[in-house]
């Protein structure tokens, strides 16, 4: 797959590129080297040095052709952020929105989105901080990050186009020995999963579960993630091809990010199965209701996603009567 990695040649960054490299994809780098090194870059990996707020991104964009994009570029001192709040704007906020416009243009699949763990928060004492924790930013280095992250989320929703934004965190050992070790280990299994998902992103996209074991399997490791019940009713007799399997992961994956995000649901039912040669999938939630494709949910992409098998999407969501998304993909 191409990646192209944004901040590439910083300290973070410069690991990324290590780690895409070594899994064997082609590696891009975009950094204007301002606080990166070009000894941190990958001899694998090609750089241009260039500014995001430059006219000359789109010519990197378009060079590099990529099918994935890792943002890492920042401005990342937050006494900078304070004492020059405009500067701190124009790199991170309209420095991620000219990446996702270059993004548009070239039809980028995904795009990860790396944030601040701590900065978004502001002052809290609660350690280890869980992500629906209030984010009270107390910098504008924390604001610019935090707006980086609605703007993925819109444009996610606009373009139907899958995000995963990281939210990075710095431990606190010297202040707090006890709080960073539980923190530390409470982020463990987190990162793990995050990881994953990276290692899922940069290989196409469908977890390895999917493609070696199938679609049910695959929805139970989905569901085991899921921060409310899930009920799940697989019935397939078989495996399906693996374009109507991994459209159908998609949908249920899609629509359990809709629930969680938006619908204030109790339960949810999922279920899979053969009906006269198409695949049904359906997800139904118990909560607010009221999704709306038109409004850019982020429905509009599982809209996509089956009609480009010739397959259709139905979502009844009354006010206050719950959601319930059905696709039904024609199976060769």
């Amino acid at each position: 797959m191409r990646v192209l990695v944004t901040g590439g040649a910083g300290f973070i960054g410069s690991h990324v590129v290590d780690r895409l490299v070594a899994d064997g994809h082609a590696v891009d780098v975009v950094d204007n080297l301002s606080t990166g090194r070009r000894e941190r870059v990958n001899a694998a990996a090609r750089l241009f040095v260039c500014d995001l707020r430059s006219a000359r991104l789109d010519g990197a964009f378009a060079a590099a052709r990529p099918e994935a994009i890792v943002h890492l570029a920042a401005q990342a001192a937050v006494p900078r952020s304070v004492a020059d709040p405009r500067f701190d704007a124009s790199v991170t906020v309209l420095g991620t929105l000219a990446v996702l416009d270059a993004a548009r243009r070239v039809a980028v699949r995904r795009v990860v989105y790396i944030s601040t763990g701590g900065a978004v928060y502001g002052d809290t004492d609660v350690l280890p901080t869980p992500e629906d924790h209030p984010t009270r930013p107390a910098s504008p280095y924390g604001v610019s990050k935090l707006a980086g992250e609605r703007y993925l989320e819109c444009w996610a929703g606009l373009t139907g186009t899958p995000t995963l934004t990281l939210r990075l965190a710095k431990a606190r050992v010297r202040e707090s020995p006890d709080a960073a070790e539980e923190l530390l280990s409470g982020a463990a299994e987190e990162l793990a999963h995050a990881l994953e998902e990276l290692r899922e992103l940069a290989r196409g996209i469908h977890p390895a579960v999917l493609t070696e074991h199938g679609l049910a399997p695959a929805l139970e490791t989905l569901v085991g993630r899921a921060p409310i019940p899930v009920a799940v009713d697989a019935n397939l007799d078989g495996r399906l091809p693996p374009p109507v399997e991994a459209a159908a992961f998609y949908v249920v994956s899609e629509a359990l990010a809709n629930v969680t995000k938006y619908a204030d649901a109790s339960a949810v039912e999922v279920r899979v199965g053969r009906a006269n040669g198409y695949a049904v999938v359906e997800v139904a939630d118990d909560g607010v209701g009221g999704a709306d494709p038109a409004r850019g949910s982020g429905l509009r992409g599982l809209a996509d996603r089956v009609e480009a098998l010739q397959g259709k999407l139905e979502i009844e969501s009354r006010p206050g009567e719950g959601t319930r998304v059905r696709a039904e993909i024609p199976v060769p």
